[in-house]
């Protein structure tokens, strides 16, 4: 009997990946993962790959995949080895994990500094009201008003904290009103940069906006947005645009937009002429300017010249670099050869199955992390297998450790999907939530904890949902622990929440399978849905002046208040029963802090909503008939397949072996 095999080491997704199996017999191993000769973890080698079906091979179900152990990610140098137990080590055997690599690929460097001056709007030193009389005229430290023109302009300028715009506790924003119409000339508001000295090609230019409409006729307006240097006499001369027409109303996110500086400026820039980001407005209204930053990167660095598949256009490069796409964009795919088996026959790999095609439009998917990165990682692998339509996942970092921020920039660096947002500091759930909605440009958005996990036809379902109705503002799935949309209980026999395990016999994506099944199409309507997943029209979260980060910071209470907001506007909310995301329930905070959290923004909720009968909608959701009915047909369905023999699923059972922690991955 002969062991065959291969450790084909870690994949994009932080799981260690291979297969191993015997000749001729193909009895099922069980494969030792060692980190630095210590082992961690056995693994059963009994899963189904489709690239292993082959004549020449006895079992295709013989592949095995475990997360990378937390012993590896810590940024230090490691080697990882597969063995089969009482065999040798699996070719490919080992890897090796070194603080170079780790630092490079995964490890995303501490937040570049802010350059702009005065960022925060919290120093005024004429007043926090300032009405321009001479022109031009300092705002905020470090901002200036100037309008060149023939007829006389009013405005005012002032320092605001609006709500739904995700500050911190102490930040502020520079809000510009301008009155009277304007003709000709340019009224410009523009930040002083502090840069001496620009690393690499490129800076990258972040800012919020919120613009208030007072006339329709000719509202409120950035004609352009960019960097220039201030010239004799104030005058600033336009070096680099940002970005132009910036109209509408409501808040526009733009976040790290890549402007390249004309080499004509550079000397000028690190001789010490002031650079500043500008602001060129045209309309009535009123603009609030916040969180302006730029940052000088050294990003980019020319493509090896003997690389394969790199552009032989530097200009392309970069711009494949600031665009941020998959380095398959810059590095081409190499092409392996085929696995060899005994007797010379080759392991067959066959078409891949292409999903039918959906009507699904463009959705942004938005994430606010904070640590856990074990659920990020079952995330974004489920959202990327499950997801067919075209999508954008949005990860707002919110001050995660190094190791979260690694897996971020990896998940990045392997999908042009997959985009990033790292806020200064731990800001809380909700003024994530809000940072990564303003930075969408979709009409439809989901926001989504990290740690769910989605099933097959996920986002198909849920819009399509949202869609069935003009008056549907938003759906939410069914899950193992989300309050009233939990299946197939609500609550243990002691009256608290259930958190429904997925059953023996299946797994997360099966188990959604028989969810579906059962469902058959069936939405009900809802007064209030749990926050841990839920698709929303964009534009009237956008009207309702967004999440409220002010009362509810944490991510308790949020999202009833937005239910609550929107059906006092005249919308409905839905369930769709039939889409089943799991939820593995917050790792950011404890089970105490999440009672106490619990606690404090149900009160909260009471006390802004004072005139909602909160006991009528709990009574509505408790007794909803149609998704009480699909519980108890799940519930005979698994009992029903159990009956009958369930497929096996893998389950991890911890084992003492010694003084080794060393957890067995099998079939249950």
């Amino acid at each position: 009997m002969t062991v065959i095999g291969q450790f084909e080491g870690l994949a994009p997704t932080g799981m260690l990946t291979g297969w191993a199996t015997t000749m001729p017999a193909g009895r099922k191993l069980e494969v030792e993962i060692l980190v630095d000769g210590t082992a961690i973890i056995v693994v059963a080698a009994d899963q189904f790959r489709r690239d292993l079906v082959s004549p020449q091979l006895p079992d295709p179900s013989c592949g095995f995949v475990v997360p990378l152990p937390d012993e590896c990610i810590d940024g230090g140098a490691h080697i990882i080895e597969a063995r089969v137990i009482g065999g040798d080590p699996l070719p490919g055997s080992p890897i090796h994990i070194a603080p170079t690599a780790a630092r490079d690929r995964n490890v995303e460097p501490p937040p570049p500094r802010n350059r702009v001056r005065n960022a925060d709007f919290r120093s005024w030193p004429h007043g926090l009201t300032v009405v321009p009389r001479e022109l031009p005229c300092e705002t905020a430290a470090g901002w200036w008003f100037d309008y060149r023109g023939s007829s006389p302009v009013r405005a005012m300028v002032r320092a605001e904290r609006p709500h739904g715009l995700a500050l911190a506790d102490d930040q502020y924003a520079l809000a510009v009103r301008v009155r009277r119409r304007h003709s000709g000339g340019h009224l410009r508001v523009f930040g002083r940069i502090r840069l001496k000295e620009i690393a690499g090609d490129w800076l990258f230019v972040d800012v919020g906006l919120l613009l208030r409409r007072t006339v329709e006729s000719s509202p409120i307006g950035v004609t352009e947005l960019f960097l220039g240097l201030v010239r004799e006499g104030n005058h600033v001369e336009k070096i680099a645009t940002v970005r132009k027409r910036i109209y509408g109303s409501g808040v526009v996110r733009l976040h790290s937009v890549p402007v390249a500086i004309p080499e004509r400026f550079r000397g000028p820039i690190e001789a010490g002429a002031d650079l500043v980001l500008c602001l060129e407005l045209a309309g009535l209204g009123e603009c609030v300017v916040f969180s302006p930053q730029v940052t000088a990167r050294s990003t980019f660095s020319a493509a090896p010249a003997a690389a394969t598949g790199s552009f032989e256009d530097k200009t392309i490069h970069d711009q494949v670099e600031a665009l941020q796409l998959s380095g398959l964009w810059r590095d081409g795919v190499v092409a392996r050869n085929p696995t060899r088996l005994p007797g010379g026959g080759v392991a067959a790999v066959p078409r891949p199955q292409v999903p039918a095609a959906t009507t699904t439009p463009f959705v942004q998917i938005v994430v606010p992390v904070h640590e856990a990165v074990r659920d990020l990682n079952a995330l974004v692998e489920s959202v990327v297998r499950h997801t067919h339509s075209p999508f954008e996942l949005v990860l707002v970092d919110d001050g995660s450790g190094a190791a979260t921020r690694g897996r971020i920039a990896a998940f990045r660096a392997a999908d042009p999907r997959i985009r990033a947002i790292a806020n200064p500091g731990n800001l809380g759930y909700t003024r994530a939530v809000n940072i990564g909605l303003q930075s969408c440009v979709a009409e439809v958005v989901v926001i989504a904890n990290s740690d769910v996990v989605v099933t097959a036809g996920w986002l198909d379902k849920l819009h399509a949902a949202l869609v069935s109705a003009p008056d549907v503002a938003g759906v939410g799935p069914v899950s193992n622990a989300a309050s009233w949309q939990s299946v197939p209980k609500v609550k243990t026999r002691t009256g608290e929440w259930a958190v429904n395990a997925v059953p023996v016999g299946w797994t997360i994506d099966s188990y959604g399978e028989l969810v579906e099944r059962v469902a058959d199409g069936l939405t009900v309507p809802f007064p209030l849905l749990n926050g841990f997943c839920g698709i929303f029209r964009r534009g009237l979260i956008a009207e309702l002046g967004w999440l409220d980060d002010e009362n509810f910071p944490h991510g308790y209470g949020e999202e009833t208040d937005l239910c609550l907001r929107l059906r006092a506007a005249g919308h409905r909310l839905l369930v769709a029963a039939d889409t089943y995301v799991f939820h593995a329930k917050s790792r950011s905070f404890g089970a105490m802090r999440r009672a106490q959290l619990t606690q404090e923004t149900n009160r909260a909720v009471r006390e802004k909503h004072a005139g909602t009968d909160f006991a009528e909608l709990e009574t509505a959701m408790q007794a909803d008939a149609a998704l009480a009915g699909m519980r108890r047909r799940l519930l005979a369905a698994t009992a029903a397949e159990l009956r009958h023999g369930a497929s096996r699923v893998n389950v991890v059972v911890p084992v003492k072996q010694g003084a080794k922690r060393v957890f067995k991955v099998g079939a249950g």
